[in-house]
């Protein structure tokens, strides 16, 4: 019986289409890796281990990403593209410290992403979750931190992600099909630059100064993977320049169209820009968005950011 197999590693039970349960409330010590995929009759989620890594369910007839996913504490990749019955996705699983990667395109019933209220440790405001900077290899992460997840919901029609994007427990890489900026994201243009932006008020308690910002990018005819180049510039009430920043970032996608990339910028408030905040006082920032290869065939058609709520 599979209940008492914790020294199994690994468990690939993939294209089985005959497999729909799993047995639950098990907790397999030394399970890692599980693949189901193409168990198109499976529509639970696994409850076998919060053990695993890396857990590839494409093109299962699963129903929900449950608010328990959340115990799943060292899952680092989830992969559930092409799942047909997929109606919902829990937030809980921006808490996990390790989750780097997390793939639903083309679940095309997918409508929302939410946060569950099954669990009493839900219900908290995402006001009182910080944010704060993981490095992506590091083994051992105090209670708090969070890493930057990528997640791409390419294909999912029906999807809402107001939801997912005004969540703020974590830094996060998203990729949506989309033409202009949601209108959540209160500073936006159909242009490439975004200037005069009042700043916030910045604590120097804040372990950062983070931001989200969002690309329209008409990748029509390719290619699938690129970079992104912002520029900053802060500029104080006065109008010097304090400080000019410039961050590349790269994406990749599967298919051609035309995307909403979103992701966060952070600054951590270290000794070299808290010394700073004084003078920022009333400032504000100019930002321009740019593909970095130049010969390339994509095309920016929009920009757009929005601060946190507890930064607005």
């Amino acid at each position: 019986s599979i209940l008492y197999l914790n020294k199994l590693k690994e468990l690939d039970m993939s294209f089985c289409d005959s497999l729909e349960t799993l047995p639950t409330g098990i907790n397999l010590k030394s399970l890692h890796n599980v693949n189901l995929d193409g168990c198109f009759l499976l529509r639970s989620f696994p409850d076998i281990s919060t053990n695993i890594s890396e857990l590839s369910l494409n093109k299962t007839g699963i129903e929900e990403v449950p608010w328990w996913i959340e115990n799943f504490s060292r899952l680092g990749r989830l992969y559930m593209s092409g799942c047909k019955n997929l109606l919902n996705v829990s937030l809980n699983m921006t808490k996990l410290k390790h989750l780097h990667k997390a793939e639903f395109s083309e679940c095309g019933a997918l409508t929302e992403s939410s946060w569950n209220d099954t669990s009493s440790e839900v219900a908290m405001s995402t006001d009182d979750i910080q944010p704060k900077f993981l490095d992506e290899d590091s083994c051992s992460h105090p209670d708090g931190y969070f890493s930057m997840v990528n997640l791409s919901f390419i294909d999912c029609f029906n999807f809402d992600p107001e939801a997912l994007i005004n969540q703020q427990s974590s830094f996060m890489e998203l990729i949506l099909l989309g033409e202009q900026v949601p209108s959540y994201f209160t500073h936006r243009t159909t242009g490439t630059s975004l200037t005069n932006i009042s700043l916030p008020q910045i604590s120097p308690s804040q372990p950062v100064f983070s931001f989200r910002c969002c690309a329209v990018v008409d990748g029509a005819t390719g290619p699938l993977s690129f970079e992104i180049e912002n520029c900053f510039r802060f500029i104080d009430r006065l109008g010097n320049l304090l400080e000019s920043v410039d961050l590349v970032r790269s994406f990749s996608t599967e298919k051609l169209g035309c995307y909403l990339v979103i992701y966060d910028c952070y600054f951590p408030l270290n000794e070299e820009i808290t010394p700073l905040l004084d003078q920022l006082k009333c400032g504000h920032m100019d930002i321009e968005f740019r593909i970095v290869r130049e010969d390339s065939q994509l095309q920016l058609k929009g920009c757009g950011i929005q601060f946190p709520d507890r930064q607005r």
